[in-house]
């Protein structure tokens, strides 16, 4: 059973002025929010940029968060993407290369809930560490409802610090079905930040 509880912070990729991966600031970053005494680290997710990434670049993220913060506290990857191949295949690397957990948010845009539980199975299916599920349905234009697979996963209460946000376990996790044990609800609120480059930002409208 899982008993993490506490200030998970979101970590930020950060870049050269080039655009590649800075894999000299990163372990940087990872002990100046270490030494904030917060209770685990949050890799790829959606303010991480992690749809900017290669594959590569995602493996070198786990690897180095994983091997800076020596076990002081939970290391959490997100493996999210646009279908399942590629998320099983991100999940199987997070857990190769370390990662204490794993942050899956929907596939962007997918408006069939009956797909999306399909998705999260097929994920689960593959893995052998717990499950975060990430509800942001502003970026992902998904919206679960508040009882959504697995079903006994409890939506976290939002942090007021604004790169961070709270974990709690499932309070049924010794009582659901071994696909469903030891997951949990993560819900993005306001005002996550973002700090990486601006070369890899996205073009936007004037």
């Amino acid at each position: 059973m899982i008993e993490w509880s506490g200030i998970f912070h979101v970590m930020a990729t950060p870049f050269t002025d080039g655009g590649d991966l800075d894999s000299s600031g990163l372990p940087r970053l990872v002990e100046s929010a270490l030494a904030t005494g917060l209770n685990g680290v949050t890799v790829l997710g959606i303010a991480g940029e992690a749809h900017r990434l290669t594959e590569d670049e995602r493996r070198r993220v786990i690897e180095t968060v994983v091997k800076k913060t020596r076990g002081r506290v939970p290391v959490v990857a997100g493996v999210s993407a646009s279908g399942t191949h590629l998320a099983t295949s991100f999940t199987r690397m997070a857990q190769e290369h370390g990662a204490d957990a794993l942050m899956v948010a929907p596939p962007a845009g997918l408006k069939n809930l009956d797909a999306v539980a399909e998705y999260y199975r097929t994920v689960a299916a593959a893995a052998s560490i717990p499950l975060v599920l990430q509800d942001e349905p502003v970026t992902t234009q998904v919206t679960m409802p508040p009882i959504s697979w697995p079903a006994c996963a409890v939506r976290s209460p939002r942090s007021r610090r604004s790169s961070s946000r709270r974990l709690r376990p499932c309070p049924r996790s010794r009582g659901c079905a071994s696909s469903c044990r030891g997951a949990w609800r993560y819900s993005e609120g306001s005002g996550a930040s973002t700090s990486s480059r601006s070369s890899r930002a996205a073009p936007t409208a004037p």
